[in-house]
């Protein structure tokens, strides 16, 4: 239930994020950051780790540095728990 409304929540994000008003933007990077991890908790890394870099990119173009830092620190746990130590470690 939680995934579903992340992903309507996404959906109606995307569509506003082209008026490009900084607000809409932040609330769909924060929306993609947590659906990659809900992705990512339930074994969905590839789709989990897309997502989350998707959101990390909005987050550095809005100068959000502690939104770019969860979503690295997401990143990193995403890889860590699909058994990518390499790629968890440069995250």
């Amino acid at each position: 239930l939680g995934r579903d409304l992340l992903q309507q929540s996404l959906a109606l994000l995307r569509t506003l994020a082209a008026t490009d008003l900084h607000s809409i933007r932040a609330a769909l990077s924060t929306t993609l950051s947590f659906l990659g991890t809900v992705m990512a908790t339930m074994g969905e890394y590839s789709d989990g780790h897309h997502l989350l870099h998707e959101g990390l990119a909005i987050k550095r173009a809005l100068g959000d540095r502690r939104g770019a830092a969860f979503s690295l620190r997401q990143l990193g746990l995403a890889a860590y728990y699909s058994g990518e130590n390499t790629e968890a470690h440069r995250q």
